[in-house]
């Protein structure tokens, strides 16, 4: 996935998902009553890994 190009898409949308959707790549989409966060940052990748570590993910 990091070695394709980025789209236009990606880039007028600013959304990372759109470069594997140009590329061909399909998305897989579920609902799940799991809380959610964003990984975006390398605080975000520790938050996760405390999440994880807890007995929150179900």
């Amino acid at each position: 996935f990091t070695a394709l190009q980025p789209s236009a898409h990606e880039q007028a949308y600013r959304l990372e998902q759109w470069r594997a959707l140009d590329h061909g790549i399909p998305i897989r989409c579920i609902v799940t009553n799991t809380p959610y966060r964003g990984v975006d940052t390398p605080e975000d990748i520790e938050a996760l890994g405390s999440f994880h570590d807890s007995d929150q993910t179900g």
